[in-house]
């Protein structure tokens, strides 16, 4: 979905990045597209703004909580226009002002969306429990979060290979680190793996080169590289 180079892309990325909450890849990104179909591809702040919040659930009835994700696409809309000239703010301070714009979703749209390297790391449900897995934070089951898997693996991951991190990340938690019956046998990093009941030493930049060779081309074929917002389900 190449979109953050369109016109408006800014506020397409974020309404993606929205629909995406809580939700399958492939349906978020029906709904994103019959969304922008049923406003006659006018799919912007001015055009949002002007609806009611009624008149946006059914175009995206198809999506999970479609009735709070309408209320949060409505209310961003109008504070875009109200507060920041019809824009997506480029400042994590103000994203996470916005209605229904947590971290997670704010550094989403700052790195993929908007391509601000300096952005903080995006851990979804996949990131999260990748990291686990290799030890690089702390599973949930052992009381860890997102939020704090997110201040550990930046302490490592430069700026400049955040974007191309978060998507090798999630594709690989996608398609091989699953979360019920991930593909052990097929992992290419089995060997550095505890959660496989391995304990090869194996630095994690070396860890991240590996999983670029299965996760990578993956994330191109998905998500086109860093020029296409990512939907992630979390």
């Amino acid at each position: 979905m190449r979109i953050r180079r369109e016109e408006g892309g800014d506020f397409l990325c974020l309404v993606a990045a929205l629909l995406s909450v809580q939700c399958l890849d492939s349906v978020a990104l029906k709904v994103f597209e019959h969304l922008r179909e049923g406003l006659g591809g006018q799919l912007t702040v001015e055009r949002v703004s002007s609806m009611t919040v009624e008149e946006l659930e059914p175009l995206i009835k198809s999506c999970n909580y479609y009735k709070t994700k309408a209320k949060s696409i409505h209310a961003c809309a109008v504070s875009l226009r109200r507060r920041h000239g019809g824009r997506v703010p480029s400042s994590f301070s103000s994203l996470v002002q916005l209605e229904g714009v947590g971290p997670k979703i704010a550094n989403l749209v700052l790195s993929v969306g908007l391509g601000d390297e300096t952005a903080g790391l995006v851990v979804d449900t996949h990131v999260h429990r990748v990291a686990g897995r290799l030890g690089w934070a702390a599973k949930s089951a052992e009381g860890g979060k997102p939020e704090d898997s997110r201040r550990k693996l930046e302490q490592w991951v430069p700026e400049q290979e955040r974007v191309d991190f978060t998507l090798v990340m999630i594709s690989f938690g996608q398609t091989v680190c699953t979360p019920q019956r991930p593909s052990c046998g097929v992992c290419p990093v089995r060997a550095f793996c505890p959660s496989a009941g391995c304990a090869e030493d194996g630095q994690k930049k070396s860890v991240l080169k590996m999983l670029h060779g299965q996760g990578k081309k993956v994330a191109d074929k998905n998500y086109g590289g860093s020029e296409e917002v990512v939907i992630v389900d979390s």
